[in-house]
């Protein structure tokens, strides 16, 4: 089974279109996590109801700790908000990963976390503290500037390797930066997860 996941809440400093539906394939399920269920009326998402008053900081938490939303899927694929699957998941599955657990697109427009991290600095200045606390961590463990990757699209088996780089990651973004593109590289680094990169749209 392959579970498509996404997580729309509205509130706070977040607010979204409306959800997109999904074509239907077999072996294939598609779960949302919502605070507005009726936005998801008459489209292929199963919605479970969430409430919360940290709409960015709670996405980020299903996006990162999938295994403890779908623990049960052999397959993720995490889909940003807006984002419509346009291929079988089975079959990215199958073009994927055969020797990897993870696969996910190179990032577009910038080629490390330290680029992506003057990136966000220079648009938002509020950056600033959380950036520099979370390459305090980098630095201090030695990880270099090597890698970025779009994390929109996510492609993962349900491997123990995954759950380790993913307490990894979301030790990162819950305590340090909410940015995950900056902290994935590191994570994937610090469980000695093997990335693929891929075209999954």
């Amino acid at each position: 089974m392959v579970t498509v996941i996404n997580a729309s809440f509205y509130g706070g400093d977040k607010n979204i279109a409306k959800v997109v539906n999904q074509p239907q394939y077999e072996g294939v399920e598609y779960i949302l996590y919502t605070n507005k269920p009726e936005e998801a009326e008459g489209t292929s998402w199963r919605v479970e109801e969430m409430q919360t008053s940290t709409p960015r900081l709670t996405a980020r938490d299903i996006k990162v700790n999938i295994h403890k939303y779908a623990p049960n899927s052999e397959y993720w694929l995490w889909i940003d908000s807006n984002m419509e699957v346009k291929v079988d998941p089975n079959e990215l599955v199958k073009t994927y990963l055969h020797n990897h657990d993870i696969c996910l697109m190179p990032h577009p427009e910038r080629n490390n976390w330290y680029e992506e991290a003057n990136f966000l600095v220079q648009r938002d200045e509020t950056f600033l503290d959380p950036v520099q606390s979370l390459f305090n961590v980098i630095g201090a463990e030695g990880h270099l500037p090597i890698s970025l990757y779009e994390t929109g699209v996510l492609l993962r088996r349900n491997t123990q390797q995954i759950q380790t780089f993913s307490s990894y990651w979301w030790e990162m973004v819950s305590t340090k930066c909410i940015r995950d593109q900056l902290s994935f590289p590191y994570a994937a680094w610090k469980a000695g997860l093997a990335v693929i990169r891929c075209r999954l749209q």
